[in-house]
């Protein structure tokens, strides 16, 4: 049986306002977070010369900040 595609579980974007929540590798982590909860977000994109580069999750900049 094949996997499901990522099609089967995706929100159509169906020609309103989308945000892509990003950051840099260079940013400082605690504005990662606040843009995270700014945006009930639990991961963004890491961008690096207009390229993704990393993925980070909210729980993991959480135990780094000691929270």
């Amino acid at each position: 049986m094949e996997p499901p595609k990522v099609r089967a579980v995706m929100i159509d974007y169906s020609g309103g306002f989308m945000t892509i929540i990003t950051v840099k590798p260079s940013d400082k982590l605690t504005d990662a977070v606040k843009r995270m909860l700014f945006y009930n977000a639990s991961s963004l994109t890491v961008i690096e010369d207009s390229k993704p580069v990393g993925t980070l999750r909210l729980k993991d900049a959480l135990k780094e900040l000691g929270l």
